[in-house]
């Protein structure tokens, strides 16, 4: 009986999972997300930034948040990338234990 119940229950889920990737991707055009996509068609292009590099005006908000939170502003690298943990460190710890790729 409940091997019975329990290939229904399979075939049940299968069944779903088929129809919902039957389902179509595009929205009716009379619905309100064929409207939307009409309206505002997205951007389809690959397109550029003008000015990756040009920073913000100063009193404007992103200049603002730029002078709070600076962050990284040189093109330095990592001082030591190549550095080990000390061995007493919770991280040497952590490599000694789980090697990994050396």
């Amino acid at each position: 009986m409940s091997k019975h119940i329990f290939v229904a229950a399979l075939l049940l889920a299968l069944t779903g999972s088929v129809a919902v990737a039957a389902t179509p991707v595009k929205p009716e055009e009379n619905s309100l997300s064929g409207k939307a996509m009409r309206d505002l068609p997205g951007n389809n292009s690959a397109g550029k930034t003008a000015h990756p590099t040009q920073k913000p005006e100063e009193y404007s908000q992103s200049g603002k948040a730029m002078r709070d939170q600076p962050g990284n502003v040189s093109g330095t690298g990592t001082g030591s990338p190549t550095a080990r943990p000390g061995d007493n460190s919770l991280s040497g710890k952590v490599m000694k234990d789980l090697p990994g790729n050396n």
